[in-house]
């Protein structure tokens, strides 16, 4: 058996690290375990749970004159309580927002005890089960000590939305949705929320239960108040609006003062089903979402964890605005700026111009780079010979969005904004702002690629726009990829494949941009004055 004391524990290879308490529970602890294969060091978290918790609550039943039978009943109940929780996790262990176990243990050990008058021997029977999980962060923790952003709330909602719909799926009700039970994973760019302990979680056999069990704090008021029924999965639905009306509220959930915090008082609010006080950082329509998910009348409420997360999908659009270039959505979701890069969509000869255009553009001021303003519209010259131009607008670029992070968006263009030589391509004014993308991340499936560079592939495939082709760069419809080679680098062809070429030829460009996100109402966003970003031949 395993030695446990409190202080230190050792199980399969697993030993106390750095003496990390991760959380805190009713029958035990969760800490920061390390292991060593060979020179690396793996962490995990592992879970210990001591059934009963202390030995005297055994010698306390024995005194008040329970039986050894009633004793064992109750410790071996509350064991296989905890198994029930494992199983449920075990069950869910496909949801990528779900605390994955990876492996457990039950020991036991028998303890002969004596009654007080020494006449009665009772050998009892205790348990203690390791579970190991992954290492993860308390985000009970980390929400006492930081604000999150709007973006992070939304993410935060959005992935235990995902958990649930994985319960749901199961038909499983959690029971006892809290920030204690939430965990955090940060992979450096993204931070993911990961629903853990089901230790009071059920399958919902007819779709309803009443057992009152869970945290007061965050109970619905079907199973805390008065009137105390039937209830459904939307009590999981309530105390995930609570947690979000908590993080909008300077970490107080509803009526809960500042300065006399009475939890009793607020819980009677609720339960007597008063309407929501608005949070102290009100974001209105965060908190339509929050109300309804909190609905008093069960009935009113979101009816599918699906419903809650693509409500907070839609504000998590909404606020998708860029700075530094501004970036629109379309109906699409499509993203497109209107600076930055330049393009001409519509290529014009000036003698086809309207008569009255092409007045105003012959006596036109244009600049160094042959550019003038008519009307508000930037018009672009380029002289093709002695006798000619060509005069075409700035047009919206179309980008696609490769990977959004809490931070920041990947985006890339859809079509070749220009074209070069690989050098020229990636000198250093160039990759100041815009790059271009390598071989894994054009074989990345997350990104919508094909995993292999050898086989067509329509997402891949670059269109030369107007300008490129105007500019002398039709037969440049393949564009450059990042390379390692000092010689050569590939190229994507039209067919979407890749195969090597000198990098002293010329070929299109696609730029890549990964640029930081900012939170912007839309009237911040209306008669925006946009900046000119141009990659320069």
């Amino acid at each position: 058996m395993s030695d446990y004391t409190g202080k230190g524990f050792s199980w399969n290879g697993w030993k106390w690290a750095d003496k990390s308490l991760l959380g805190n529970g009713e029958y035990g602890a969760v800490y920061r375990a390390q292991k060593q294969l060979g020179e690396k060091t793996i962490y995990s978290a592992v879970k210990i749970v001591s059934i009963p918790k202390d030995i005297g609550d055994v010698r306390e039943s024995i005194r008040k004159g329970r039986t050894e039978k009633e004793i064992q009943q109750d410790i071996n109940r509350k064991k296989d309580k905890y198994v029930q929780e494992i199983e449920m996790m075990y069950e869910l262990h496909g949801s990528s927002n779900v605390v994955n176990i990876e492996e457990f243990t039950v020991k036991s050990k028998n303890h002969i005890l004596e009654s007080e008058s020494e006449k009665e021997t009772f050998n009892i029977t205790v348990y203690t089960l390791y579970i190991r999980m992954e290492c993860l962060e308390s985000f009970e923790n980390y929400m006492v000590k930081n604000t999150l952003k709007k973006k992070q709330i939304l993410k935060f909602g959005m992935d235990i939305c995902t958990a649930l719909e994985y319960c749901q799926e199961k038909n499983i009700i959690h029971r006892d949705i809290k920030p204690s039970n939430i965990m955090m994973h940060n992979t450096g760019k993204i931070t993911n929320y990961k629903l853990i302990d089901f230790g009071l979680a059920r399958h919902l056999e007819d779709g309803l239960a009443k057992s009152f069990v869970g945290t007061a704090s965050y109970m619905a008021p079907e199973i805390d108040g008065i009137l105390k029924k039937e209830y459904d999965i939307t009590v999981d639905y309530y105390a995930l609006g609570l947690i979000l009306y908590q993080l909008l509220n300077e970490n107080r959930l509803p009526f809960v003062e500042r300065e006399n915090p009475d939890m009793q008082w607020a819980i009677s609010q609720r339960d007597a089903g008063e309407e929501f006080p608005e949070p102290e950082n009100n974001w209105e329509e965060l908190f339509e979402i929050i109300k309804k998910c909190c609905d008093f009348n069960p009935k009113k409420r979101y009816q599918t964890a699906t419903e809650i997360k693509e409500d907070l999908q839609r504000l998590e659009n909404s606020l998708i605005k860029l700075h530094n270039p501004v970036i629109e959505t379309d109906e699409k979701n499509e993203i497109i700026t209107w600076d930055c890069i330049y393009y001409g969509a519509a290529l014009q000869e000036i003698e086809p111009l309207d008569f009255e255009l092409k007045m105003k553009l012959d006596f036109a001021e244009w600049d160094e780079e042959d550019e003038t303003v008519v009307d508000g519209e930037v018009y672009r010259k380029i002289p093709v010979n002695e006798e000619g131009s060509f005069i075409f607008k700035y047009n919206p670029i179309l980008w696609r969005v490769l990977e959004v992070g809490e931070d920041d968006i990947l985006v890339l263009s859809e079509k070749i904004l220009t074209y070069g030589s690989y050098s020229y391509t990636c000198r250093d004014d160039f990759t100041e702002m815009q790059f271009i993308l390598d071989e894994k991340q054009l074989q990345n499936s997350k990104y919508g690629f094909r995993p292999q560079l050898e086989l067509a592939d329509q997402a891949r495939e670059g269109q030369y726009t107007d300008y490129v082709k105007l500019a002398g760069g039709e037969n440049y419809n393949s564009w450059w990829v990042k390379s390692e080679n000092p010689d050569k680098a590939q190229r994507i062809i039209p067919s979407g494949m890749s195969f090597e070429y000198p990098k002293e030829e010329e070929a299109g460009i696609r730029p890549a941009m990964r640029i930081k996100l900012e939170e912007l109402d839309s009237s911040d966003y209306a008669g925006k004055k946009t900046i000119k970003r141009r990659i320069r031949r």
